[in-house]
């Protein structure tokens, strides 16, 4: 991605609704299924680190690494304090195997040419009952200039996702469209697109803020969290995917 929106998301993601929105989920997740894992020190990593907002919030877990392709989102990262940030590719991750028992991939993995791959290596890196959670841009039917510009290489169904999350080895234990309220307006701002005969555009690099509005979104997030536990949505603007790696790998 452009330098720009590593500056652009460095000083919005803390007050952002989505940005709130994404590490309420990381949160959420670990309540639902982390308990296992919580008498032992929890080793988190935070794969697409960006400006390391995340790595911030996953603290209160356990002890949290980032990494990022971009070498200006790591000093990003380390503007902000953060030190256990390193530059490198979900592909080939310089890090032991069984080593974390969380790892994120938040809006990451729709960037890579090799998704398969990099679940791969997720799954090695990932520890003997440790958890995995994606999220991706759901619905190839939503594909605007947005998803160009921000360099993805494609959109996700639930089908497809939890196909190769399981080929990686991975159990799955939830997958799910999310975002749901947000995919009426995103459906309609595409299809204004595609029928002015012009090619659909979004142009939104964060999410945009009103207060009344922020406070609506967020409790509209909020609801959904408490639906999903009990089960999955039908349609989203992302799909959320949550993994464990079996004890025998």
């Amino acid at each position: 991605m452009d330098n720009y929106f590593y500056e652009l998301r460095y000083n919005n993601d803390i007050h952002e609704w989505r940005a709130k929105m994404r590490r309420a989920l990381l949160h959420t997740v670990w309540q639902w299924y982390g308990k296992p894992l919580r008498h032992n020190p929890v080793r988190i990593l935070d794969i697409g680190c960006g400006t390391g907002v995340n790595i911030v919030s996953l603290g209160k877990i356990g002890s949290v690494w980032g990494t990022d392709v971009s070498s200006m989102a790591v000093t990003f990262c380390k503007k902000r304090g953060l030190r256990n940030v390193i530059q490198a590719t979900a592909e080939k991750m310089p890090v032991r195997s069984d080593r974390f028992e969380l790892i994120s991939a938040i809006d990451v993995i729709e960037h890579i040419h090799d998704d398969d791959g990099a679940l791969k290596e997720l799954y090695r890196i990932c520890a003997s009952r440790g958890l995995l959670t994606v999220v991706v841009p759901a619905f190839r039917f939503l594909w605007s200039d947005r998803d160009e510009r921000l360099q993805h290489e494609r959109r996700y169904t639930t089908k497809e996702l939890k196909l190769k999350i399981e080929q990686a080895g991975f159990t799955v234990l939830k997958c799910s469209y999310i975002d749901t309220f947000l995919f009426p307006p995103l459906l309609l701002l595409v299809r204004l697109g595609l029928l002015s005969g012009k090619r659909p555009t979004i142009r939104m690099d964060v999410a945009p803020r009103l207060a009344i509005l922020d406070r609506c979104w967020l409790a509209a997030g909020h609801l959904e969290r408490l639906l999903l536990r009990w089960f999955n949505f039908p349609l989203g603007v992302s799909v959320l995917c949550v993994g464990q790696k079996d004890g025998n790998p």
